[in-house]
């Protein structure tokens, strides 16, 4: 049996250590002799621990991205705001500079709030769209072709961020540790502790954990490949831009 490659993603590592654990509860189930090894249970319980903060902390890493991709989604939507009121106040029209000039001395007074701190950004937000909300402001949307579109699409967008947020914060309480951290050692139980073992025991008993082993060996198999496979890309790539 081949061992993992240690370059294999984090999210690699992750799915083939959930595979095999999988793997090996069903082989428990079926086969009575594995169920009294305890060098493989032991060596299991491990890797399921491991796995299971792996997965947590990868949780943890995609809720923060998630979180940075909802931030820089309501950041859009407010520089259109500012945008269109600063074309709306310089239009020849009286009553849509009136209009627009009214909004723009609501919204200037939140000047640079995209550059805050998730949680004070949030909190400016909430109070720019409180201020927009009064009976004058909500006139002056009404007159201004894409302003309410755009206040209605900031409230959406404050409202998703606040649940990116909250999804965040509970994937980070349960994180411990990080998921690079983690790879390392899941991967060290799985090369120096699972593979030379079942291939030991897949030469000694076959009839036993040969049927086992073939299938842990094909799912290592399938995470080797998608490294090799970037591996390859990524050379074919450097050559390419090497010939130009």
């Amino acid at each position: 049996m081949k061992k993992i490659i240690s370059t294999v993603r984090v999210t690699e590592a992750d799915n083939l250590s959930n595979a095999i654990v999988r793997l090996f509860k069903a082989e428990v189930d079926a086969n009575s002799d594995v169920v009294c090894d305890a060098y493989l249970k032991d060596t299991f319980a491990e890797v399921e621990a491991l796995s299971a903060s792996l997965t947590t902390a990868i949780k943890a890493d995609k809720a923060s991205s998630n979180l940075d991709v909802m931030d820089s989604k309501r950041d859009e939507i407010i520089r259109k705001l500012n945008a269109a009121l600063t074309g709306y106040v310089n239009l020849p029209i009286p009553a849509i500079q009136a209009a627009a000039t009214l909004l723009l001395e609501i919204t200037v007074k939140y000047k640079g709030i995209t550059t805050e701190s998730y949680a004070r950004e949030s909190s400016l937000i909430k109070s720019l769209l409180e201020d927009l909300s009064a009976a004058d402001a909500k006139t002056a949307i009404a007159s201004l072709q894409g302003i309410g579109e755009l206040v209605s699409a900031l409230t959406a967008a404050q409202n998703e961020f606040d649940l990116a947020n909250d999804a965040f914060n509970t994937a980070t309480a349960l994180k411990t540790r990080s998921a690079s951290s983690l790879k390392k050692p899941l991967l060290t139980l799985i090369n120096d502790r699972i593979v030379p073992y079942l291939t030991a025991m897949k030469l000694a008993k076959p009839g036993i954990y040969g049927d086992f082993a073939s299938k842990v060996e094909n799912e290592i198999n399938r995470a080797n490949q998608a490294v090799v496979k970037r591996r390859n890309k990524g050379e074919a790539v450097s050559t390419g831009e090497e010939s130009v």
